[in-house]
């Protein structure tokens, strides 16, 4: 995780932020379905998740307190990926005490679903966006499982057949993120490799991964900006 806050007041209030990264590493991986079976199994039981959300609150309750904020003072960005974005979803909806409701703004990216325990994102500025050709944002199903927040769903085929310009935008920003490399070798972009029918097959490493990834959901979300706003944002990285 990674906590930050803003030099400059916005509104008189000081912006808090929040980074939850995705998993990243076959422990991640093993550690994450981990949590999401024990969920499954018993969707009462105060683990899993809702320990990473429980400490991570904590986490940035510590970090708030040494900054001297009080809760009218605080305006709370909190952001994550995959993993990340569980975490960042339960931190926001237990930061009531850190923040006002209307002053905590959570934007996650590819969010599995989880148990909030009947806990909610109400009165608070939350989205959840994901890509339909991601599998992640689609699991775990059971009991109550589902997400906090408004829902955003991005479709790459929908994008390239009826939103050609779009489409098109997305992938230079795409080919950027992925250091320029040539797109045109991607079979994640062949329009036949999108079903997740059993009788279709799909190569896991050159589909599934790469529909995942932060950097599609970064050229996703900045092809619906002005041409200058998704470019200043990239001159920014450079």
């Amino acid at each position: 995780m990674v906590f930050a806050r803003s030099k400059e007041k916005v509104n008189g209030k000081t912006v808090v932020a929040a980074i939850y990264r995705g998993s990243s590493s076959v422990v991640d991986f093993i550690s994450d379905a981990k949590s999401q079976l024990d969920q499954i199994r018993d969707p009462e039981a105060f683990g899993g998740f809702y320990n990473a959300g429980v400490n991570s609150t904590n986490e940035l309750r510590a970090y708030i307190k040494g900054l001297g904020l009080k809760k009218e003072e605080t305006i709370l960005f909190i952001t994550g990926h995959s993993y990340g974005a569980v975490v960042a979803s339960l931190v926001g909806i237990m930061s009531t005490d850190l923040a006002e409701r209307n002053s905590i703004f959570c934007y996650t990216f590819a969010t599995p679903n989880y148990n909030r325990l009947g806990m909610t994102g109400e009165g608070m500025k939350m989205f959840t966006f994901d890509s339909s050709e991601d599998l992640v944002p689609q699991v775990p199903v059971g009991p109550n499982m589902d997400k906090t927040g408004t829902p955003v769903r991005y479709d790459r085929v929908d994008m390239k057949l009826n939103r050609p310009e779009q489409y098109e935008r997305f992938l230079k920003l795409y080919q950027y993120f992925r250091d320029n490399k040539d797109y045109d070798s991607d079979s994640d972009f062949m329009q036949e490799e999108y079903s997740y029918k059993p009788a279709i097959r799909i190569p896991v490493k050159n589909t599934i991964i790469r529909n995942h990834m932060p950097y599609t959901y970064m050229a996703f979300f900045l092809s619906e900006l002005p041409d200058e706003e998704a470019y200043a944002c990239l001159a920014e990285r450079a």
